[in-house]
């Protein structure tokens, strides 16, 4: 199921932060097939954009803070668009990654529409799910929500760098590859579909974007396949990542584009809240009732958790802590700055932890209506 996540359609148009001048100046630099171009030429001579301006650009790029690098550009001249790809060369991809990640957040609020039903997850601390079925196409919308172990350092470390897990996987999943290009990471791996047994390759690009200045803070996960036409049967480069053939006996799976909200609670819990929209045929759609529903969901839920606490408890003798040192450009700002929301949080008189969900979107709205009492 989680392979085949998307989020649920959501209507609201992006605006973002950047003005017209922006969106001008970024679209000179598409190509007519309608492709975003890797590294955009140079038209103009430079005019010159003061460094510390580029460096903080640079910066926010480089530790997922796609919001405030935005931010910054929209401050400048559209000329000066040439001067910002020659230290972030992939910055024409920031406005469709931010749309994303503004409906993966939208998407993931707990839902208070008559047509959501919401269960409870016994398997996991403070688990639950809301399902609706579309009635036009037939597809069942799902949102699901848990608290796990572990801290926000090492949920993002995981879905950096995905391979380094491997070992801890237990042989459920093989062959797992990592790559980083361009503020993004493509992975690569092999596992048995859980229903049939059939050895499948999944290939998953994945953004993270800081979003700790939210009112509800957290990090926002984004997950797609590559956007290749025939992607079961292709081989060859997408942007600037290779892509191998797919191996004989095994058969590649498609993902629609989906997305995680990652919420820090303690420094050793994070709540995870992601969506998906599950295609059933109709003649097994009559069989899929509320109860079936929920056992899938626990006995997936309670999988999951153990494969998991495999992974945080076996953290310190794995890859992850060399990584994390080899890369501390990287994870060092984000251990900080997250230990630093933590501390602040910690500080507060009432603090929404382990709540569920739903119990935490009530509270942010009664303390915003007290606010505004106020």
């Amino acid at each position: 199921l989680a392979q085949a996540a998307s989020p649920p359609a959501v209507t609201r148009d992006f605006q973002g932060s950047m003005s017209d001048s922006v969106h001008e100046a970024l679209g000179n630099f598409i190509k007519e097939d309608g492709q975003q171009s890797d590294h955009p030429r140079r038209i103009d001579p430079p005019k010159g954009i003061d460094s510390n301006v580029l460096g903080q650009i640079a910066d926010a790029c480089n530790s997922c803070q796609l919001e405030r690098a935005m931010e910054i550009a929209d401050t400048l001249e559209a000329d000066s668009f040439n001067d910002i790809y020659e230290v972030v060369p992939w910055f024409d991809k920031l406005p469709g990654r931010l749309e994303r990640v503004h409906r993966v957040i939208e998407a993931c609020v707990a839902p208070s529409s008559s047509d959501w039903k919401r269960f409870d997850l016994e398997a996991v601390e403070a688990g639950c799910f809301w399902r609706r079925w579309d009635a036009t196409t037939g597809a069942l919308n799902v949102i699901i929500s848990w608290v796990a172990t572990g801290s926000m350092e090492q949920v993002l470390a995981y879905y950096r760098d995905a391979d380094e897990a491997e070992p801890l996987w237990q042989g459920e999943c093989w062959e797992m590859r990592c790559e980083h290009a361009h503020g993004a990471s493509f992975q690569r791996w092999l596992q048995k579909e859980y229903c049939t047994g059939k050895t499948t390759e999944v290939l998953v690009e994945r953004v993270l974007c800081d979003c700790m200045d939210h009112d509800r803070p957290c990090w926002v996960l984004l997950e797609q396949s590559p956007d290749v036409e025939h992607l079961t049967d292709f081989a060859g480069t997408w942007g600037e990542f290779e892509i191998q053939p797919c191996p004989q006996g095994a058969y590649r799976t498609v993902m629609e584009q989906s997305g995680r909200v990652l919420e820090p609670l303690t420094p050793d819990t994070v709540r995870t809240t992601m969506t998906m929209t599950v295609h059933i045929p109709a003649l097994v759609r009559w069989a899929l009732t509320d109860s079936l529903l929920c056992w899938g969901f626990d006995m997936g839920s309670k999988s999951t958790k153990k494969s998991w606490m495999h992974i945080i408890e076996h953290w310190d003798s794995s890859g992850y802590p060399r990584r994390i040192q080899e890369s501390r450009d990287f994870y060092k700002p984000i251990h900080d700055r997250i230990s630093s929301f933590l501390g602040v949080q910690n500080r507060g008189a009432e603090v929404p932890s382990r709540q569920p969900l739903a119990d935490i979107t009530g509270f942010a709205a009664k303390h915003e209506q007290l606010g505004d009492a106020a």
